[in-house]
């Protein structure tokens, strides 16, 4: 099945997907269609992406008008975004709603386009994909020209018996292949190539050879002793090996060759001679103003060698001209040969001032903090980096500061097909992250506690197949799991006393209360007020007045319960009192606290003094006992 056919069968049953969403064509939907690898896109898509593309180029680079891709790869540009979806031929645009004979996002009519390799036009009716191959008979020739024939205009040329006899590429040769297709072989001849010093050959191709006037330079040193004894000559496939001229014998610091001092202005006959080559040329003391890389003239007296740096300084403006800086010129990098330099560059870091740019970047969220700074547009260097629509922790990897929401998440994409738990419902591949498996049947799990699924909540996670052996799992670990049985049981409260018959199957008992206080005997001897709970009674929540005998005035203890342990005797007792006198007829008004603790009896022994009501009363006692 070619491509134009399978095309065709996808757009008429609806199975095409969208490169840019994952999601189906559907026949009544707008597409639009690269022309050059025929890929087709949900109308909208293509133009949300185009508009991306143009906005991000638009923001890097304002003045320069930048085309948008195709988005399935093909590179083929696009200079604007498409406002009118056209049929496949271009020459219509789209309809929802068309004849049912009309193939989808077909506009019916011929599609008249352009075939490839001749004049003519396509007489299909609109259709996806390549146009096929021309039909129409024409005369032509075979593939090396020699037989004339006739054979329909699109199909590739025939090749005959005879000997194909173009031209090879070295333009010397004919080919003596017999007839075919596409270029000739190279030509198989080979020649052996001198270089230019004569000492090296080598095997070339014909076509290949290089010409007297640029002949091969082969990697061989001349190597020539000169007559100094010292040097010999440096030079690489020397051309004066391989002709008939004498080699010069003197070295480049010959006495005979130096005519001058080493700056130039004195010539060697008014200077002491050289003995030969290895000795050091004379001086002739004047300064030796030659040029040096930073532009000034040496200063240093007349001397053999590189010239020493230069003691100078320049001032230069920083790079955001802002300061003026001043420079030695030791640190300027010559950019031309120092014999003809006039000028130096200078390294970046030193050009520096000690400004930070304080520019808000066009993201909005950050600034520039760049030293001497001397860009006139920022941009902002560092990626978006906000959370994806997926949820699971990926981020944005446009510029920061982009304009339109953040792209769909290509980091989790599933490439295989996706089932829920109970089969009914599944996801064929692309699935984009994040992309969550809803299916609409009641949920089929069984309950760990033996009730059914009432069909209460839907299906949820994924086939038990599904989840073996797959390392991306784009459920949570929630949708595994159903929501709480809610059937009635009958559970016995936390303490125990009483039952309900209306619990949930979910709750546990340790969560049931009867409302009742537990009324447990706790070792300190109280009775446990806490509200019914599970498991044993906690004796440090017993906060009852411990109510047992001090010891030191035999009053009941009104410290808050501390178990077990002895009441605590070094604090005064809390108990009101009233003091009396010692017959007992004279008792105080106001009651005071008893006070008594370790060591001191406090008010419990204190005595008022007999008064005029004691006297008589003892004398009425007395004188009923007389009688």
């Amino acid at each position: 099945m070619d491509l134009q056919t399978r095309l065709t069968h996808q757009f008429a049953t609806g199975s095409y997907e969208c490169a840019i969403c994952y999601a189906a064509i559907k026949p009544t939907q707008l597409t639009w269609n690269c022309g050059q690898c025929y890929h087709a896109f949900h109308f909208k898509c293509a133009q949300t992406w185009a508009t991306t593309l143009l906005d991000q180029a638009a923001a890097a680079n304002p003045t320069a008008p930048t085309p948008w891709r195709c988005p399935a790869g093909c590179q083929a540009t696009q200079p604007a975004v498409p406002k009118t979806a056209m049929c496949f031929c271009g020459s219509h645009p789209q309809s929802r709603s068309q004849a049912s004979w009309i193939a989808p996002h077909a506009c019916g009519n011929v599609c008249n386009r352009p075939l490839p390799g001749c004049e003519h036009a396509c007489l299909a009716v609109c259709h996806p994909g390549p146009c096929r191959p021309c039909t129409f008979l024409k005369p032509t020739t075979c593939a090396c020209g020699k037989t004339p024939l006739t054979q329909p205009c699109g199909a590739d040329p025939p090749v005959c018996e005879q000997i194909c006899g173009k031209t090879l590429g070295c333009g010397a040769h004919p080919c003596d292949a017999p007839c075919h297709l596409g270029p000739c072989l190279p030509c198989p001849i080979t020649y052996t190539e001198v270089c230019r010093c004569g000492r090296a050959s080598r095997s070339v191709a014909c076509g290949e050879q290089r010409d007297a006037a640029d002949p091969w330079v082969c990697a061989t040193v001349c190597a020539f002793p000169f007559r100094c004894g010292h040097h010999t000559c440096p030079e690489v496939c020397h051309a004066v090996l391989a002709t008939d001229t004498p080699h010069d014998d003197r070295c480049d610091r010959d006495p005979d060759r130096l005519t001058t001092c080493p700056c130039g202005k004195t010539p060697t006959h008014a200077l002491p001679p050289r003995e030969d080559c290895e000795a050091p040329r004379p001086s002739c003391g004047q300064p030796c103003e030659r040029p040096l890389a930073c532009g000034h003239a040496c200063d240093a007296p007349c001397h053999d060698g590189p010239c020493p740096t230069c003691p100078r300084q320049q001032e230069r403006d920083c790079r955001c001209g802002a300061h003026r800086l001043t420079l030695a010129c030791a640190v300027l990098v010559a950019t031309r040969d120092p014999e003809t330099a006039s000028g130096a560059a200078v390294p970046e870091d030193a050009l520096l001032c000690d400004d930070v740019c304080r520019v808000k970047l066009p993201c909005k969220r950050h600034v520039c903090n760049t030293r001497c700074c001397a860009t006139a547009d920022h941009t902002c260097p560092q990626l978006c980096g906000r959370k994806l629509a997926c949820k699971r922790g990926h981020t944005c990897t446009h510029p920061c500061g982009h304009t339109g929401p953040c792209h769909p998440c290509y980091e989790g994409v599933i490439f295989h097909e996706r089932v829920c738990h109970c089969g009914e419902t599944r996801l064929h591949p692309p699935i984009p992250c994040g992309t969550r498996l809803n299916c609409r049947h009641p949920c089929a799990r069984p309950r760990d506690c033996g009730h059914p699924n009432m069909g209460d909540h839907p299906c949820h996670g994924l086939h038990p197949d599904e989840m073996l052996g797959t390392d991306d799992v784009e459920e949570a670990p929630g949708d595994t799991e159903c929501p709480p049985c809610m059937a009635f049981v009958a559970r016995p409260c936390a303490c125990g006393k009483r039952t309900s018959t209306t619990t949930p199957c979910s709750r546990a008992s340790s969560r049931i209360s009867c409302g009742l206080f537990c009324d447990q005997r706790l070792p300190c001897g109280h009775r446990d007020r806490t509200i019914c709970h599970a498991g044993a009674c906690d004796p440090a929540a017993c906060k009852a007045p411990c109510g047992r005998t001090r010891a030191v005035c035999d009053h009941r203890c009104t410290q808050p319960c501390h178990g077990v342990d002895r009441c605590p005797e070094d604090a005064p007792c809390e108990v009101l009192i009233r003091v009396s006198c010692r017959c007992g007829s004279h008792v105080s008004a106001q009651p005071v606290r008893c006070g008594a603790m370790a060591g001191d009896v406090g008010h419990s022994d204190d005595l008022l003094e007999c008064n005029e009501l004691c006297a008589k009363r003892r004398q009425t006692q007395a004188l009923a006992d007389a009688l």
